[in-house]
């Protein structure tokens, strides 16, 4: 108990120990994510040098990673708790046409959202940018002013808590070999 007090209590206080970071200045997007308790935190840099197509590229997939680790976490779990197998393992022993409708689906919003927001890769060297007027997350191109900045900020924080607590659910499963429901 008294360790996790004190675990929390430095990470309350971690911008103490860190050096002062500056948030990058970006004029043509939203860019959040800096939350209490840490604030803006990149203890090492990885924004500090980076134009804003760059940083605009890592967010793309941070929120992108965040909503597939989102939508994982409860399909594990109730994959687990309606079958005898693992919830990682429930595409592994399907068929290829009881498979199809999930990668069918996963095509075509994959699709849409690379549509929505990047640059056409076969025009002007642009490959793996982003078009300069579309907002990180926004597939549905509802206006960046409608949408406050504390829910891109609670998105941002689900979807990483989502990633670290499906991380944990495929780890444990991985290693154990057992079902966690």
């Amino acid at each position: 108990m008294i360790t996790n007090i004190l675990i929390l209590a430095l990470i309350a206080n971690a911008n103490a120990f860190l050096p002062q970071m500056d948030k990058p200045k970006i004029n043509d997007w939203k860019y959040t994510g800096d939350t209490k308790p840490l604030g803006y935190w990149d203890p090492i840099g990885l924004t500090s040098n980076s134009d804003s197509n760059i940083i605009k590229l890592v967010r793309e997939g941070e929120l992108h990673h965040g909503r597939v680790a989102m939508a994982a976490f409860p399909i594990i779990m109730f994959s687990e708790m309606n079958s005898n197998e693992l919830g990682i393992n429930i595409l592994a022993n399907k068929n290829i046409m009881e498979q199809f409708p999930f990668w069918f689906a996963m095509f075509i919003f994959e699709f849409a959202r690379m549509k929505a927001g990047w640059k056409n890769p076969f025009k002007n060297q642009d490959s793996w940018k982003i078009k300069d007027e579309y907002q990180p997350g926004n597939v549905l191109n509802i206006s960046s002013e409608t949408i406050e900045e504390d829910l891109y900020n609670k998105e941002l924080n689900n979807g990483r808590l989502a990633m670290i607590g499906t991380l944990g659910l495929i780890a444990q499963e991985v290693v154990t070999g057992n079902s966690i429901f």
